[in-house]
C-alpha cells in the first residue's frame, strides 16, 4: 500500500518534474509561428490575431525559416509572460470577452483557494502538531503485526501526521471536533458569498444582453392530438390564452434523414474540393480516378474520373435532399407535437414559460427555449412520454457500470502493494530488490492506472445522457456532470477507502472479525497518501498537460502535413473547442470532497489541494482566453449543481468523522458531531430557497424592466430563428416550400398530410401533379435569399477554380448543430467545387476560360463579377468543358438550358467587391459554417435548468 513517505516523495518529485517539463515545453512551443493555431485557436476565430503577439513573442521575421520557427532569442526571455497577461484582465473584462460560463468556471478554482488556504493554516498550526506528538500507530503496529504490512512503519510516515496516530479515548480528539466545526462554518460562509456573487453576476449579465431569440421564446411540448395540424393548434391555443403577447411559432420537425443526406453531401464536396485544390497547385497533375463496381458481384471496378463521378453523386444527393425537404414540410408525419413559440416581449415569454398552461399538467408543457446554438435537434424528435422510460433505463445502465468499475478499482488497490503482486505473480519477486521499482509501483502506478480507467467514463456517460432525451447541450452537460460526480464519489472515494482496505486485510479480517472496525479506523487515514498521489497526477500533471495540448499539437501537424490541403480543412483540424464542463466540474467537486474529508483526518493533503487550485486557476484562465470558445452561453446555470456537490462533500465529511470518532471510542465528543450534517442540510435548503429560483426562472420584474429599457424591439428576427438547420440549408424545390405558413406549421398548402388531403377534395392535386399537367415548373426559380452561384475554372491551363459566391447576406450560412455539426462546403464563401444555381438540382460545372484575367483576390470573394453575370444571363448556355490531362472535351448541356434565363432575379442582390483576407478573417468565415445564426455576441438563456 502506498503508505510510506518514500512512495509519497517519489510521486511528488515525479509529478513535479513532469509538470515543470510540460510548462517549459509550452513556453517554448507557443512562441513558434508554426504552432499558433494550436495554442491560440480562439484568437483566430474571433479575428484577434493582433493580440497574438501579446501572448506569443513570435512576430514574423525575415526569411522563409522565420515563417515557421522563432529565431529571435530575445523573445524567449518573455516565455512566461502569459501568466501575468492572463491575470491582468479584470473580472468584468473576462465576462465581456469569454462570457459568464467561463468566468464562473475560473472562479471555482479561486473558491477552492478561499476554502482550503485558511484550513491549511489551521491544520499546520494546530492539527498536525496534535497528531504528530501522539504515538498510537507505533503501539498498534507492535500489538497487531498480523493486521498491518510488516514492511511499512508508521513512526515517521505520513500516517503519523493524521488522526490515526491519536490514541482512543484521547482528549486530543476535541481539537479535531473544533476543527470540524470551524471548517464547516468557513466552507458554508464561502459558499454563501459565492452563491450571492454568482446570482448577482447572472442578473447583471442578462440585463446587459441585447435582444436574443431565447429571451422571447419558449419551448412547448405535448401538444394535444387533434384533426388540425400541430402548427394551427399551437397558434390557436396561444392566440387565445396569450392574447396580445403571442407573436409567432415554429413547429419541430423530425429531419434526421435530411441531416444525414446533408452530411453525405458535405463529405463528397470535401473530396472534390481537395482534388481540385491539388489540380490548382499542380496543373500537370493527372486527374484522380476511382474504381467503381457496376454490380455488387464484381470484384474489380472500372476506373473512372473521380471528380466527375462525385459531381454526379452530388447531383443525385441534391435531388434527394430537395425531395426530402419537400416531404418534411408537406407531410404531417414529420411534424412533432412540439414547437417554439415566440412572444412580443420578454415579460410575455416569462409568463408563459413559468406557468401551467392548462388543467391537465401533462399537456401544453412549456419551458424556456434554449438559445439556437444550444438546441440538440435530434432529441426534439423523441416522444415526450418516452423520456421517463429512457431515463429509467439509463439509470439502470449507469448503476451496472458503477458496480463493474469497482472491480477495476480493486485491481488498482492490488497494484498499490508490491508484496501483494508477488503473491499473485511470483515472477515479479526480483523487482523487490530495487527500492526505486517498489516506490514506482506503490507511489505512482496505482494513480496512473486509475486515471486511465477514468478517461473514457465521461464520454460513455455523455452518450447515455444524450439517450435520455434532453433538448439542449447545456442540459446534457449538466446531467452528465451529475452522473460523473456520483461515479467518482462511489468508485474513486468509497471504492479506494473501503474496497482497498478489504483487499489488503481480507485474510486477517476473516481470522479476527472483531478487529475490523479498528483496522478501518487505521485504514481510512492511511488512504490519504493514495489520494495525495492521485491529486498530484490527476491534478498537477494533467492540468500541465492541458496547457501543453500535446495530442492536439501532434494531430494538427500530422493531418496538415499528410492529409489536409485546403484552407477550410486546416481550420477544421484544431477548432476553438468549448470547455468540457461535464468533465471539469465533477473533477473539481472530487478534489473539494477529498480536501474537506481529509482536512481534519489528514491535514497533510491540504498543501496538495491548494497547489492544485492555484495551478488550475492560472492554467484555465489562460485557456478560456486563448483556447476555449463557448459553444453556448447558459449564464452560469451550472452553478447550483456545483453548490450541491460541495454540500454533498460536507455531508460525507461529517458521516466519515462520526464513524471515525466512534472507532476511536470518543463517546464524549461524538454526539457533538451529529448536528453538523443537519446544519449543513438546513444551510443548503436556505440557499436553495434564496438563490436557486434565479437560476430556474426569470423574474417578471426583471423582464418588465428589460422590456422598458428596450422599447419598440424589432422582433422580425424571431420568424425563423428556431427553424431546423437542415431545412435552412437544404435547397428548395418549389416556391411553396418557403411559404411562411408552410414552414411555420409544417403542412404545405395542398400537401399530403391526412388533414390537407381531406380538405382538398378529389379534384385537387399536389404541386408535383400540377407540374405534370402542363403547369409551369418553378423549381428553378430563385425565390429565397439563400441562393448561391458556384463557378469553377480548372484544367491544364492552370487557371484556379472559382470559389463560391454568395448573392445575398440576408441569411447567414452558419449551420448550427442538427444532432452534430454539419457544415456544407456548398454554402461556404471560401471554397466550392461545383456550380449551384438557385440551390436546385441544376448543378453544373462550368469551365470559363478566363485565363490570366481571373486574378487571385477573387478566390476569397463573396461577389459575382460582371463576366459571371453576363455569362449566366446569356441566352446561349455555356459549353461544359472537362479537362483530362492535356485534352479538353466539350459537351452541350441539355438539362440546364432553362436555367440561365431565370437567374437574373437572384443576381439582382447587392454585390460587393472583396479583397484578399488575412488568415484570421478566413477562419472567421469558416467558423461561421459551424455556428448558429445569432453569433454576434454571447447569448444567455433566461432559465432552462430543471430542478
Amino acid at each position: 500500500m502506498a503508505g510510506s513517505s518514500g512512495d509519497l516523495l517519489f510521486s511528488f518529485w515525479t509529478n513535479t518534474l513532469l509538470s515543470v517539463v510540460f510548462l517549459i515545453c509550452y513556453a517554448f512551443l507557443k512562441n513558434q509561428p508554426l504552432n499558433l493555431r494550436v495554442y491560440f485557436p480562439r484568437l483566430f476565430v474571433k479575428g484577434e490575431e493582433d493580440n497574438l503577439y501579446e501572448y506569443a513573442a513570435c512576430k514574423s521575421g525575415k526569411g522563409k525559416l522565420a515563417r515557421y520557427v522563432n529565431v529571435n532569442w530575445r523573445s524567449y526571455l518573455r516565455s512566461f509572460n502569459w501568466i501575468l497577461i492572463s491575470l491582468k484582465k479584470t473580472e468584468e473584462q473576462l465576462i465581456e470577452d469569454v462570457g459568464l460560463d467561463s468566468t464562473v468556471l475560473v472562479r471555482i478554482f479561486l473558491l477552492g483557494l478561499k476554502i482550503f488556504v485558511p484550513m491549511l493554516l489551521w491544520g499546520c498550526i494546530v492539527l498536525i502538531p496534535v497528531n504528530k506528538t501522539d504515538s498510537y500507530l507505533a503501539q498498534f503496529q507492535a500489538e497487531h503485526q498480523n493486521l498491518t504490512n510488516s514492511s511499512t512503519t508508521y513512526d515517521n510516515g505520513p500516517e503519523s501526521l493524521s488522526i490515526a496516530n491519536v490514541e482512543d479515548l484521547s482528549k486530543r480528539l476535541w481539537a479535531h471536533l473544533l476543527a470540524s466545526y470551524l471548517f464547516t462554518g468557513w466552507t458554508c460562509l464561502m459558499l454563501y458569498i459565492e452563491y450571492a456573487s454568482v446570482e448577482r453576476m447572472r442578473f447583471n449579465f442578462l440585463a446587459a444582453q441585447k435582444q436574443r431569440p431565447d429571451q422571447f421564446t419558449v419551448l412547448v411540448r405535448q401538444v394535444p392530438r387533434g384533426s388540425d395540424p400541430v402548427g394551427e393548434r399551437i397558434e390557436e391555443f396561444f392566440e387565445e390564452n396569450h392574447e396580445g403577447e403571442y407573436l409567432t411559432h415554429q413547429v419541430v420537425y423530425n429531419a434526421k434523414k435530411l441531416t444525414k443526406l446533408l452530411k453525405k453531401k458535405q463529405k463528397y464536396e470535401g473530396k472534390v474540393e481537395k482534388w481540385m485544390d491539388a489540380l490548382d497547385r499542380e496543373p500537370s497533375t493527372p486527374r484522380p480516378t476511382v474504381k467503381i463496381r457496376k454490380h455488387w458481384y464484381h470484384f474489380r471496378g472500372e476506373p473512372v474520373d473521380a471528380i466527375d463521378h462525385y459531381d454526379k453523386l452530388i447531383l443525385q444527393l441534391v435531388v434527394e435532399i430537395k425531395a426530402e425537404r419537400k416531404n418534411i414540410l408537406s407531410d404531417a408525419s414529420h411534424v412533432m407535437r412540439a414547437g417554439f413559440v415566440s412572444f412580443r416581449s420578454r415579460w410575455g415569454a416569462a409568463v408563459c414559460a413559468q406557468t401551467q398552461q392548462c388543467r391537465d399538467h401533462t399537456k401544453w408543457i412549456t419551458e424556456w427555449a434554449p438559445e439556437p446554438r444550444d438546441v440538440y435537434w435530434n432529441n426534439l424528435a423523441i416522444n415526450y412520454m418516452m423520456l421517463n422510460s429512457r431515463r429509467l433505463l439509463v439509470t439502470v445502465v449507469v448503476t451496472v457500470l458503477v458496480i463493474f468499475f469497482l472491480i477495476a478499482v480493486g485491481a488498482v488497490q492490488v497494484l498499490a502493494n508490491l508484496e501483494e503482486l508477488i503473491k499473485y505473480m511470483p515472477f515479479l519477486k526480483p523487482l523487490s530488490k530495487w527500492s526505486f521499482v517498489e516506490s514506482f509501483i506503490s507511489g505512482f502506478l496505482p494513480a496512473a492506472v486509475l486515471k486511465i480507467f477514468l478517461l473514457i467514463i465521461p464520454y460513455v456517460l455523455w452518450f447515455l445522457t444524450k439517450f435520455e432525451g434532453h433538448v439542449s447541450y447545456s442540459k446534457i452537460e449538466k446531467y452528465t456532470a451529475i452522473k460523473y460526480f456520483g461515479f467518482l464519489v462511489v468508485n474513486v472515494f468509497f471504492g479506494n477507502v473501503l474496497i482497498g482496505s478489504l483487499f489488503d486485510q481480507l485474510k486477517q479480517y476473516l481470522a479476527s472479525p472483531g478487529s475490523i472496525p479498528t483496522a478501518f479506523g487505521v485504514s481510512i487515514p492511511k488512504k490519504a497518501t493514495f489520494f495525495m498521489t492521485f491529486i498530484m497526477l490527476d491534478g498537477w500533471t494533467s492540468i500541465a498537460a492541458e496547457v501543453l495540448r500535446l495530442w492536439p499539437l501532434i494531430w494538427y501537424h500530422i493531418t496538415t502535413t499528410l492529409f489536409m490541403r485546403t484552407a477550410k480543412e486546416r481550420v477544421k483540424v484544431i477548432p476553438a473547442t468549448p470547455a468540457s464542463y461535464f468533465i471539469v466540474l465533477p473533477r473539481l467537486s472530487l478534489y473539494i470532497l477529498l480536501g474537506l474529508v481529509y482536512a481534519v483526518i489528514s491535514p497533510l493533503i491540504l498543501p496538495f489541494i491548494c497547489v492544485f487550485f492555484a495551478f488550475g486557476f492560472l492554467i484555465y484562465r489562460n485557456q478560456v482566453l486563448n483556447v476555449y470558445e463557448p459553444k453556448y452561453e447558459s449564464a452560469a446555470s451550472f452553478w447550483p449543481s456545483m453548490h450541491r456537490n460541495v454540500i454533498i462533500a460536507l455531508i460525507i465529511k461529517h458521516i466519515t468523522l462520526i464513524g471515525l470518532f466512534s472507532v476511536k471510542k470518543a463517546f464524549a465528543s461524538t454526539p457533538f458531531l451529529v448536528p453538523l450534517p443537519i446544519i449543513t442540510i438546513m444551510f443548503h435548503l436556505f440557499c436553495s430557497q434564496k438563490f436557486y429560483p434565479a437560476f430556474r426562472n426569470y423574474p417578471l420584474q426583471e423582464a418588465k424592466i428589460k422590456d422598458k429599457q428596450e422599447p419598440n424591439v424589432d422582433v422580425d428576427f424571431l420568424q425563423d430563428a428556431y427553424l431546423h438547420p437542415s431545412i435552412v440549408l437544404a435547397p428548395l424545390d418549389t416556391d411553396s416550400d418557403d411559404d411562411p405558413d408552410t414552414v411555420k406549421n409544417g403542412t404545405a398548402p395542398g400537401g399530403n398530410s391526412p388533414e390537407s388531403l381531406s380538405r382538398k377534395g378529389p379534384d385537387s392535386s399536389t404541386p408535383s401533379e400540377s407540374t405534370t399537367k402542363g403547369q409551369h415548373d418553378n423549381s428553378l426559380r430563385p425565390t429565397s435569399p439563400r441562393r448561391h452561384i458556384y463557378r469553377e475554372n480548372s484544367g491544364s491551363s492552370g487557371n484556379s477554380r472559382r470559389r463560391s459566391k454568395r448573392l445575398s447576406g440576408s441569411h447567414s450560412s452558419a449551420f448550427y448543430d442538427a444532432g452534430s455539426y454539419i457544415s456544407s462546403p456548398a454554402l461556404s464563401r471560401a471554397s466550392s467545387n461545383a456550380v449551384y444555381l438557385d440551390g436546385s438540382s441544376s448543378f453544373r460545372r462550368e469551365e470559363v476560360a478566363l485565363g490570366s484575367a481571373w486574378s487571385s483576390p477573387y478566390r476569397h470573394g463573396t461577389h459575382v463579377d460582371e463576366s459571371d453575370r453576363q455569362h449566366l444571363i446569356s441566352p446561349e448556355p455555356a459549353t461544359l468543358r472537362h479537362h483530362r490531362g492535356d485534352q479538353t472535351t466539350s459537351d452541350s448541356p441539355s438539362v440546364l438550358e432553362a436555367l440561365h434565363s431565370q437567374t437574373l432575379e437572384a443576381l439582382d442582390a447587392p454585390q460587393s467587391v472583396d479583397t484578399p483576407h488575412r488568415e484570421g478573417e478566413n477562419d472567421r468565415r469558416e467558423e461561421r459554417e459551424f455556428e448558429p445564426r445569432f453569433t454576434g455576441s454571447l447569448q444567455a438563456p433566461l432559465g432552462h435548468m430543471e430542478p
